[in-house]
């Protein structure tokens, strides 16, 4: 389910006033030609949006769609908080454009808002009842194919086991092992030190092989009472 919905991550939702494209699909301002954009990396895509060419910041949404909404839906184990952390981060980035230092890594900052966002939405949810819901094991779905069944049990355990993570381990392992950053980048993405980073990390995959040991024992457990 969850590979489903990675690569089916809503569009973004810009107010009327920051229109990324006129109606003839084209640039609005600068002369940056598609194919060339491409071939820019993130920090030049950025800069030369900021110099008028408004081309740079829709790739920059399209290339990250898929990593970004994967982070934010293992962080937050949750569709549609994480469609709208999604657009919320760059909505901000495409306000807030201004305050970008030009030279640093444009990945970590675009993560440390999402994060940021995130953190402000658990908040806000905190006394709601949906979010004791991430405490719970997801129910299963309805029976397929053997192969598909097994592919599916696996990653529903695995996002049960981050669930139960302490926020700032999960927050680590899953921008190290899904999003593949280093561990300086973590460092500034979370604003915490290094060492502490590479802690959060050792005790994030101590956790994860005891509660999948656990989880799995309990998975065989309801089967056999089952049968």
């Amino acid at each position: 389910m969850t590979t489903n919905l990675i690569s089916a991550a809503a569009p973004v939702a810009f107010p009327a006033d920051t229109r990324i494209a006129n109606q003839s699909g084209r640039p609005n301002r600068g002369d940056t030609h598609p194919t060339r954009v491409t071939l820019l990396d993130d920090e030049q895509l950025f800069t030369t949006f900021l110099d008028g060419d408004e081309s740079c910041f829709a790739e920059l949404v399209e290339r990250h769609t898929g990593s970004l909404f994967g982070f934010l839906y293992r962080y937050t184990g949750n569709q549609q908080l994480a469609e709208d952390v999604f657009q919320d981060s760059f909505i901000r980035i495409y306000c807030k454009r201004e305050f970008f230092q030009r030279g640093r890594s444009f990945k970590p900052w675009l993560y440390r808002i999402a994060i940021n966002i995130a953190r402000d939405r658990f908040r806000e949810n905190r006394r709601r009842a949906d979010l004791q819901e991430k405490l719970a094991v997801p129910e299963k779905t309805t029976p397929s194919p053997a192969t598909a069944a097994t592919s599916r049990e696996t990653g529903d355990l695995i996002q049960a086991a981050l669930d139960r993570l302490p926020q700032m381990q999960r927050q680590v392992f899953v921008l190290r092992q899904y999003e593949h950053l280093s561990y300086r980048d973590i460092s500034n993405v979370l604003e915490r030190p290094l060492n502490t980073v590479k802690s959060d990390m050792r005790r994030a995959l101590q956790g994860l092989r005891e509660l999948l040991a656990t989880l799995g024992t309990d998975e065989c457990d309801s089967r056999k009472v089952s049968t």
